[in-house]
């Protein structure tokens, strides 16, 4: 072959080849970006299951949580079994802690009355005859004795009593005497059955007179001897038939006082005492000479009094139905006034039992509880193991659900559900503090 052609030949496969490797450069190329491209998308799905599965994961860990939630709802009123304090909110809030202690309580029965006198410690002083009021010599609220002049009064007919008094008295004497002799003369026959008699009815006439006069004016206040020695008086004095004080006076300086109206009133205090309305239902368990204890709606303090019942009534009141026991106040008090109110308790048993403040007991809905402390063994009291002056470490209460029993004197007494150690601490001022910021934690707030 000559050279010509070998050179075309050779010329034709080295295009051939390139063509072939251009074309082989380009398909891998196609072929690289093509499996490029899947592995992408499949990368793609793979996180889109992947985060799917995990939604549904995490959906149904939310769901387990949601019921074990409910479930701790069911089983926990509270929802919260403990709340957390800082020294500082506990200096703020007043905590105060203290431990079970055994104290005698009562059973009794509530009760409410008012203060009482007897009849016999209160007069309303009146007029026995009418007459204008001259002098009055007392004030409201005076302590006066038993014969102490109140007021006087003036009227002319006082002046005639008098001496109606002192002439009845002068004429017994000329009557007595006509009668001794006409009966000595009907004993000797020589007088006159007739005359006797009539002397005789004049004579008793006369001391029957006199008599009447006499009770009347010693009941006025007046002195019959010094009358029949001719000393008139010229107003009659009102006197205080009892001692005590003067409650109310119901009278004016010259005002007419009309008979038997209420001029004065006076009361004696000493022997003031309790009248109680027991209600039939309790009315079986009270009995003579069991105690009471008492303070007044409106006194100053929580202090209760001591009174013991002297007199059980036999009768219903008519409103309220309800039966008046009668107690002596044992604990007296100055100040005490007839009408006060007061409240009580009837002791009809004692027992001794385990018992806490009443502050230290906070109802939530149907639950009663109480909070215990949290102390390391090391700790003798609260705060010895933590930094209330600056605040910063906190002190764990624990909720803790008792049954409340028999309430007095500001101890309730407390049954536990579980057993606890001994010598817990327990909270005794501020608990309701505690539940509000356990309720803050029920919404969400965590101290």
């Amino acid at each position: 072959m000559n050279k010509s052609i070998i050179f075309y030949i050779t010329l034709i496969l080295a295009a051939g080849l390139l063509m072939s490797g251009c074309s082989g450069e380009q398909s891998h190329d196609e072929d690289s970006d093509h499996s490029q491209e899947t592995l992408e998308e499949t990368h793609t799905q793979e996180q889109v299951h992947e985060e799917e599965a995990d939604g549904d994961d995490e959906h149904e860990a939310g769901g387990q949580d949601d019921d074990h939630a409910l479930d701790d709802r069911v089983e926990d009123p509270a929802e919260e079994t403990s709340v957390h304090l800082t020294g500082l909110q506990m200096q703020t809030a007043g905590i105060e802690t203290g431990i079970i202690r055994q104290l005698p309580l009562s059973n009794s029965i509530k009760v409410n009355g008012y203060l009482e006198l007897p009849p016999q410690n209160e007069a309303n002083v009146s007029a026995i005859l009418g007459g204008l009021v001259q002098t009055i010599y007392v004030r409201e609220g005076d302590v006066v004795n038993a014969g102490d002049v109140l007021a006087d009064l003036i009227d002319p007919k006082f002046s005639e009593l008098q001496a109606e008094y002192r002439g009845t008295a002068s004429s017994i004497g000329y009557l007595e005497e006509d009668f001794r002799r006409k009966e000595q003369l009907l004993a000797d026959e020589v007088g006159s059955r007739r005359e006797f008699q009539k002397a005789k009815a004049d004579y008793e006439s006369a001391l029957a007179q006199k008599q009447s006069l006499e009770s009347t004016l010693t009941v006025l206040g007046l002195d019959t001897e010094r009358i029949l020695g001719g000393e008139f008086y010229e107003s009659v004095p009102l006197k205080a038939p009892i001692g005590g004080f003067v409650r109310v006076i119901e009278t004016k300086t010259g005002q007419y006082a009309a008979p038997n109206s209420d001029l004065f009133e006076i009361v004696d205090n000493e022997h003031i005492h309790i009248d109680l309305l027991v209600y039939e239902r309790d009315l079986h368990q009270v009995k003579v000479d069991q105690k009471v204890l008492f303070k007044y709606t409106n006194q100053p303090n929580d202090q209760f009094y001591q009174a013991r019942i002297f007199s059980v009534g036999k009768a219903f009141e008519d409103n309220p139905r309800a039966v008046r026991v009668h107690a002596e106040i044992e604990d007296r008090q100055d100040g005490l006034l007839p009408g006060m109110f007061v409240d009580g308790r009837i002791i009809t048993s004692t027992e001794t039992t385990a018992v806490l403040p009443e502050d230290s007991i906070v109802r939530d809905g149907s639950e009663y509880l109480v909070y215990a402390v949290h102390e390391d063994e090391s700790d003798e009291e609260l705060g010895h193991a933590h930094d209330e002056e600056s605040g910063a470490e906190e002190v764990e209460f624990s909720v803790v659900r008792v049954s409340p029993g028999i309430t007095d004197t500001g101890f309730t007494e407390v049954k536990f559900f579980e057993p606890l150690p001994q010598n817990t601490r327990f909270v005794t001022k501020g608990a309701y503090y505690l539940l509000a910021e356990m309720k803050k934690g029920e919404g969400g707030h965590d101290h």
